[in-house]
This record gives C-alpha cells, sequence and structure tokens, in this order.
C-alpha cells in the first residue's frame, strides 16, 4: 500500500500535467479568437440593434450584415481554415449584397417635371402621401391642355363622374348662366365639386351644373375617374388621403365665392337664393343635391334665418299686445 505523501504526490503531478495540455490547447486556439471574429460579431450586433423607426433602417441592417459577412470569410479562410464556414458565409454575403442593391433601387427618389413636383408638394406632400404614391397616380392621367376659350365643360351637357383633373399650368374660368362664379388656378381640382356630389347622388347621369372655360391657354392633368378610383380602392389608406384632398380643394372654392360676396355684396343678386348661393358651390348654386359638408352648412344658414324671422316675429306681438301683455308673456 503507497503511503499518503505518494499519492498527494500523484494528484499534484496530474493535475499540473493537465493544466499544462488544456493551456498548450487554448494557446493552439488562439487564431480562431482573432481580432477579425470580435469584429465580425460586432458588426452583427450593432446590425441588430437598428432602430426600426430609422428612415434608412434597412440600408444599414443589411450593411452592417454584409461586413460581418466580408470578417467571417477572411477569418475563416486565413486564420482556421473552415471550409463550411467559409461557403456559408459567401453564399450569405451574396444574398444579402442583391438585397442591399434591391432596396438601394427602391429608394431612389422618383424624377417629377418640374410642375408635378410643384403640385406634388403644395397637395399631396403634407397629405403624407409618397412620391412613388403620387408617380403612380401621376402615370394612370393623361396631359390634355387647353386653349383660351376652350370649353372644359359645357353645364347641362358634360356628365359628371367621369373625369377629375387638376390645373397644372393656366386658369380656368367658371360661370353659371353666364354669371361669373370663380377662378381655378394652378394645382388646384378643376372638378372637385362634381365628384364630390357623385358620392351621394343616386342620379347616375347627373350633367355638370356649370361651364368651365379656359381664359388663357392651360395645361391639365386628367384621370378616368372609375380608372382613378380602382386604383385607390387597393389602398384603403392612400384613397382616404387623397378624398382629403379633395374636400380640402372644395373649401378653398367655397371660400373664393365667400370672399367675393364680401367684397361685393350684390354679387349673384339675380340669383334665387343669395344666402344659399354664398354657402354652396357651383352644381349646388342651382340643385337641391349638395354633399354632406355644404348641406350642413346650409342647414346653419337655415337656422339663422329662422332665429332671425322669429325675432321679427316676436318683435311684432310685442308691439301689437302692448307692454303689459308684453311683460305677462314674459
Amino acid at each position: 500500500m503507497l503511503p499518503a505523501t505518494s499519492t498527494v504526490f500523484t494528484e499534484t503531478e496530474t493535475n499540473l500535467a493537465l493544466e499544462k495540455n488544456f493551456t498548450e490547447s487554448c494557446e493552439q486556439w488562439q487564431d480562431a479568437q482573432h481580432t477579425l471574429l470580435q469584429l465580425a460579431n460586432l458588426c452583427l450586433a450593432i446590425s441588430f440593434f437598428t432602430p426600426s423607426n430609422f428612415r434608412f433602417h434597412s440600408i444599414c441592417l443589411r450593411s452592417f450584415l454584409l461586413i460581418g459577412f466580408l470578417l467571417f470569410i477572411l477569418w475563416s479562410s486565413l486564420l482556421v481554415c473552415m471550409p463550411d464556414v467559409l461557403g456559408w458565409h459567401i453564399v450569405f454575403s451574396v444574398f444579402n449584397l442583391c438585397h442591399m442593391i434591391f432596396i438601394g433601387y427602391k429608394m431612389i427618389p422618383v424624377k417629377l417635371h418640374h410642375q408635378l413636383e410643384v403640385m406634388y408638394k403644395k397637395l399631396f406632400r403634407p397629405m403624407h402621401m409618397t412620391r412613388k404614391e403620387f408617380a403612380e397616380i401621376c402615370k394612370l392621367g393623361s396631359v390634355i391642355t387647353l386653349a383660351k376659350g376652350s370649353l372644359y365643360a359645357v353645364q347641362g351637357i358634360t356628365p359628371c363622374g367621369e373625369k377629375i383633373s387638376i390645373l397644372v399650368k393656366g386658369r380656368l374660368k367658371v360661370t353659371y348662366n353666364r354669371l361669373f362664379l370663380h377662378f381655378i388656378e394652378c394645382n388646384q381640382f378643376v372638378d372637385s365639386p362634381e365628384l364630390d356630389s357623385m358620392t351621394y347622388s343616386i342620379d347616375e347621369e347627373e350633367k355638370y351644373q356649370v361651364s368651365i372655360t379656359a381664359s388663357e391657354d392651360s395645361c391639365l392633368i386628367t384621370w378616368h375617374f372609375p380608372t382613378l378610383q380602382n386604383h385607390l380602392s387597393n389602398d384603403p389608406y392612400l384613397e382616404t388621403m387623397f378624398h382629403h384632398i379633395v374636400g380640402k380643394d372644395i373649401s378653398n372654392k367655397l371660400y373664393q365665392i365667400q370672399e367675393l360676396l364680401l367684397v361685393n355684396p350684390d354679387y349673384m343678386c339675380t340669383l334665387a337664393s343669395r344666402q344659399s348661393s354664398m354657402v354652396n358651390i357651383r352644381h349646388s348654386l342651382v340643385t337641391q343635391d349638395s354633399s354632406m359638408s355644404l348641406l350642413n352648412f346650409n342647414n346653419m344658414n337655415m337656422a339663422a334665418d329662422i332665429k332671425h324671422l322669429n325675432q321679427q316675429l316676436d318683435s311684432a306681438i310685442k308691439s301689437c299686445h302692448g307692454p303689459k301683455e308684453s311683460e305677462t308673456r314674459v
């Protein structure tokens, strides 16, 4: 039987041998822990922490991934000689590079004609419509020109709901029975009230209730409305934005007529109802059908007229019955 001291000595030698072997084996793996490996993993970590609400999130994510894969390629080929790791990261790099090219292509800003650029900035960009979405809408339209004096729509003849246009250049004049209503300036819808009325109208054969004439040489972009509506229906958010823009244009036309009436109180005095003409535009001046927004304005004015009429009746009753009856009534 071996003495206890001999057993302790043997265990010590064994531990030293194991420690030596472990140290030598770790030293053999120094190249595997090279700085390239650490940098590659760091790039992967940075790519995962790229904020998703960052505008260039996708391109930054792919860029850091590509750099990390390239570092893995260098590490696996030059330091540790791992063909399988090298092959996989080459495949990852190729696919990632292709995806980066695709993302970069999508991020290229759409080039627009100068006048379309002005239209986009004034009408569509404030509603957060992208240039790409605007360009796709423009592709559905066609450009038409009107010489001075040419008619865009004829009162009682041109059907509503077939087209919608925006004036790109020039000026148009809107009249009803030769009575001037308002001008249509650049970057304004030409027939937004007619379009809005068709939304609530049952009559599918409704005609323009005004005439629209070019007061100077003009250029318009025109859409076949059913085609445009079909395109917008594929994206409810885009459709909502477009109808908000149309509604804003209608409001601007309404204020135009109101300002004209304030400057010239006798304006439109030949119409059957001047009060209704002040709060209605174009077709609503002469028809009973109006959009919901304009109908609300009419109701407000009607309420004001009724209130004024009631006040007149109260005054007349008081003057007829005398002060005592008036006090008793109160």
